[in-house]
């Protein structure tokens, strides 16, 4: 329909602007007069042209064989207005999906500033808007966040146990499918990245009461020999050069011992050098 009206005002425009050629030859209208009748008529071409490509990106991903929309007048806005209200006319488009699955509340994005599209009757629709989600409820993806301490432990495939208070009775068991390998800052300053966890083939049973967006807490297995942790503000440094003090419990006094240090978490370190177990270290305050 606004194809049509812009249509119609550039015949208009159009058929004016003739006449104004042929007014302006014999000096019956001023300079300024057809100056504006040819603007008039410019703008009016510019956007039939804007109005046909919108027309045409609408029309494209349709099957209309046989109907030439382009050649509809403005005589037509009648017919065009009772076909777009019979029942007919409305639900003729039928969108189908190409998986089975639950419909959700499509996510925010940046296209949309951060606010959820609501799709109700009559709502337009451009290219690219997403129209809903399709969840598949057969099993679930947990999204976690890691810290930088610890990112470095974690493997695609490791095995996850994923438990939840709303489900106690139930242990789900998953693998790490995606980490991402940027971080990103949060509010404590310490990077995080995110790492997805995939729970597939949920039992009927468990589909039942497992509903998406619930809390969940994760258990990650990581397999390691033996290692003697100690407290970070055990460790000094010195030229690149790490050491830590030890108590000699005979002559009770400390000496420097140089230490080669291993996976850090946010207030220990690994030592994996010059270390025993039972010796006694000095931790500074």
């Amino acid at each position: 329909m606004q194809y049509i009206k812009t249509k119609s005002d550039f015949l208009t425009n159009k058929n004016q602007l003739n006449e104004s050629l042929f007014l302006q030859k014999n000096q019956l209208i001023s300079a300024d007069d057809f100056k504006a009748k040819k603007n008039n008529f410019y703008n009016s071409q510019l956007e039939m042209i804007q109005s046909r490509e919108s027309l045409a990106n609408m029309l494209r991903p349709l099957d209309l064989n046989g109907y030439n929309l382009y050649s509809l007048k403005i005589e037509d806005i009648d017919k065009i207005t009772k076909f777009l209200s019979t029942q007919d006319g409305t639900q003729r488009l039928k969108i189908l999906a190409s998986t089975n699955g639950m419909i959700l509340e499509a996510p925010k994005s940046d296209n949309n500033d951060g606010e959820l599209k609501k799709m109700i009757e009559s709502s337009q629709v451009k290219s690219g808007d997403i129209l809903a989600v399709i969840g598949d409820l057969s099993g679930l993806v947990v999204h976690i966040n890691v810290n930088e301490f610890n990112i470095t432990q974690l493997k695609l495939g490791q095995e996850v146990d994923v438990t939840g208070a709303a489900f106690p009775v139930y242990v789900l068991k998953g693998k790490i499918t995606d980490i991402n390998r940027q971080g990103e800052s949060v509010q404590n300053g310490v990077p995080v990245f995110s790492v997805d966890i995939s729970v597939n083939n949920l039992t009927p049973e468990q589909q039942a009461v497992i509903l998406m967006g619930m809390s969940v807490k994760v258990a990650i297995n990581i397999v390691e020999g033996e290692k003697i942790s100690i407290p970070l503000k055990a460790v000094t440094q010195k030229n690149d050069i790490f050491y830590v003090k030890v108590k000699d419990d005979k002559s009770n006094k400390t000496h420097d011992v140089v230490v080669k240090l291993g996976k850090t978490t946010l207030d220990s370190v690994i030592v994996e050098s010059n270390l025993t177990p039972g010796e006694k270290i000095v931790v500074t305050s």
